[in-house]
């Protein structure tokens, strides 16, 4: 083999085994449960069809009065998803916490993790609009 052949050779190699990704999407939107806003929360994307040769795809990460932001190094390739949301509201009360002090008291939105089907695209990636029921 001359040189070049092994060149061409190592480098589809190395793409297979780090994995020739695509473009990863930053991630930006609003988030609510059964229409009201989540106080607080988290935020997970899971690839809806796992690649058997591109692993687990996912993400997540923190909603804050009811958005989110996940940067594109963080991000995800276009595609379909299941979004998993664990959500909480503010009751308007305060509790103290011996470490932190005051704080306002939260509550879960539903008892359990909500989840839908998104589809992640370049068009809608930084208007992704998560409307969520408990019962679903």
């Amino acid at each position: 083999m001359t040189a070049r052949a092994y060149c061409s050779v190592f480098a589809l190699m190395a793409c297979a085994l780090v994995g020739c990704s695509e473009k990863k999407l930053g991630l930006e939107g609003a988030v609510t449960i059964d229409g009201r806003v989540v106080d607080d929360g988290t935020i997970r994307f899971e690839a809806a069809e796992q690649a058997a040769n591109k692993g687990m795809i996912r993400t997540g990460g923190a909603v804050h009065d009811g958005k989110f932001q996940i940067l594109a190094k963080d991000g995800l390739p276009a595609g379909a998803y299941r979004v998993i949301v664990s959500g909480y509201r503010k009751t308007g009360r305060k509790v103290t916490d011996p470490q932190r002090g005051e704080l306002d008291e939260r509550v879960p939105m539903s008892g359990r993790e909500t989840s839908a089907d998104v589809t992640i695209s370049p068009e809608n990636a930084q208007k992704v609009e998560i409307a969520l029921t408990s019962s679903g």
